[in-house]
């Protein structure tokens, strides 16, 4: 998918209250960061490869924010999407799609990352429509407490190989 207009550039600092902007005005941004506060998930989200902490951008204004790590494992190397937001007011617009695969180019998906693993929370529909439409397939359940409140969440993990 060609999003003309769309660029993905590291985070700034300045990039958060963005994302605090968004947090509050949908469901999905809350299961994304697994029903945690954004006060609670934003150490997570400070940290990791800067370089694959992004902001995306369409039209130079801001739209979503992509994050991710390469993890080795015997054998494989893996692209781990820890998160993908997109402004509620711009979904369906082709953003998030295009980001994904933008991601993908940037850190050699099919080159030198043998696959992709996300994880979504099983309450957020549209999250795993979304990452069913980019040819993700689940593969396990993890059960887990949340540590935040003592509410179960269970997560689905997911995976792509190149084509």
């Amino acid at each position: 998918m060609n999003q003309p207009g769309l660029a993905l550039r590291p985070w700034r600092a300045g990039d958060l209250s963005v994302l605090a902007g968004w947090y509050d005005r949908t469901e999905s941004h809350r299961h994304a960061l697994g029903g945690h506060t954004l006060a609670q998930a934003l150490p997570a989200l400070q940290t990791g490869v800067p370089g694959l902490r992004m902001l995306v951008e369409g039209d130079g204004r801001p739209v979503g924010v992509v994050s991710a790590a390469e993890r080795v494992v015997p054998g494989d190397r893996i692209l781990w999407i820890r998160l993908l937001l997109v402004d509620p007011d711009e979904r369906g617009k082709g953003y998030g799609h295009c980001a994904v695969e933008r991601l993908f180019g940037l850190c050699g998906v099919g080159n030198r990352i043998g696959r992709v693993l996300i994880a979504v929370d099983e309450r957020n529909g549209g999250g795993m429509r979304f990452w069913m439409r980019l040819g993700f397939k689940s593969v396990r359940r993890l059960d887990r407490m949340d540590r935040y409140d003592g509410c179960p969440v269970h997560i689905l993990a997911w995976e792509r190989y190149p084509e």
